[in-house]
């Protein structure tokens, strides 16, 4: 799987081998103007001991669950300084200084941890130091709430976040994960200990900016986690694949029936064995078994909140589906739907209801 998933990556590699040897001038050139190349707007927001930097690439304009996200950092006592990977309108700068510390405008250069780097350096120059920070991207839906935040909080680790994410080990039983985790990026809290750390301030400072996507992957959000466990530091996220995997193995027969009715799937494979499965009575410790044994073997390969969002939700009490045009993601998305539609699911927010609908209109149909 490895090989095969080199090979696929050769073609882009290529292509984007000449941008890529351009690219250390191009950090160089962008630190030298740094921050006179950023366009800064004041917000109404009074930067405060708790600080959330957001990066956003939202060119055609700002969705509404954005602002929402903004307005719950600021019930939850975070001043949000928003990012821009793409220009943004006056309409959308006036919209989000209503929210916001300070909207930035950048260039398009290094994905969303190019802006976690700048967003950081720009902290630093105010000279603030944070008793919490949080680093965000709008690569997600969530309902980001005070709530959601205390829980997050209250891990009470050097750096958390919503999903630990652990490279599976491979093998004819389905696999089983490993020590290399990372919290995955969308979504990372720094304690105050961890942001005065010289491990934190090494990684930052000797970062190197890429529009080599699987670049950024590698040395940005793997890279961080593993760089801060090996100086040291605590890694916990609100969610993780074990006890998703625990919890489900104590609940009931029906329960466990109606976590594969909402499942995602992208594999036919899996797909045909979910629907062999349902047509089973939901009886016995045999029946039971293999669901277990087919939701572990599956989020073996897929992200367990992606291929079972009721479940998911249900047992964290948080709901949150990544942007990606990817199938398995569309297919999450339909899923949550179809669980919101049939009264299982409490919707986060009508604006992000609104904005999964749209995304997977013209993707997946929403029917059964």
């Amino acid at each position: 799987m490895r090989l095969r998933d080199q090979i696929a990556s050769l073609p882009q590699a290529i292509a984007s081998l000449h941008a890529r040897l351009s690219e250390p001038q191009r950090r160089r050139a962008h630190d030298a103007a740094f921050p006179q190349n950023l366009r800064v707007t004041e917000g109404k927001i009074v930067p405060s001991p708790r600080l959330a930097v957001v990066v956003l690439f939202q060119p055609h304009g700002i969705a509404l669950s954005t602002l929402e996200s903004c307005k719950g950092l600021v019930a939850g006592g975070y001043a949000p300084l928003v990012i821009s990977n793409a220009i943004l309108s006056d309409s959308d700068r006036a919209l989000l200084a209503q929210t916001c510390w300070r909207t930035v405008e950048r260039p398009n250069f290094g994905y969303d941890f190019g802006a976690y780097r700048d967003g950081i350096r720009m902290i630093r120059e105010q000279g603030i130091t944070p008793d919490r920070l949080i680093l965000m991207n709008d690569s997600f839906w969530c309902a980001i709430t005070p709530e959601l935040l205390g829980k997050i909080e209250d891990l009470d680790a050097d750096l958390s976040g919503l999903l630990q994410d652990e490279k599976v080990q491979h093998d004819t039983k389905g696999g089983k994960p490993t020590q290399n985790l990372h919290i995955e990026s969308y979504c990372l809290f720094i304690s105050a200990r961890l942001w005065k750390a010289e491990a934190f301030r090494t990684f930052w400072d000797g970062y190197l900016m890429t529009n080599f996507k699987p670049r950024t992957i590698k040395n940005g959000e793997i890279g961080f986690s593993r760089k801060m466990k090996a100086a040291g530091f605590s890694l916990i996220a609100l969610t993780n694949r074990g006890s998703f995997l625990t919890a489900l193995s104590n609940v009931a027969n029906d329960e466990l029936q109606q976590v594969l009715r909402y499942a995602a799937y992208d594999d036919p494979v899996f797909r045909s064995e979910a629907a062999a499965l349902l047509l089973l009575p939901a009886e016995g410790d045999a029946w039971r078994n293999k669901v277990l044994d087919h939701i572990r073997r599956w989020v073996n390969r897929r992200r367990f909140n992606t291929a079972f969002p009721l479940a998911s939700g249900r047992i964290f009490g948080v709901s949150f589906l990544k942007k990606s045009h990817e199938e398995i993601f569309a297919a999450a998305r339909v899923a949550y739907l179809r669980g919101c539609e049939d009264g299982l699911i409490q919707p986060a927010s009508s604006a992000i209801v609104a904005e999964l609908a749209q995304s997977v209109s013209s993707v997946v149909p929403t029917k059964r």
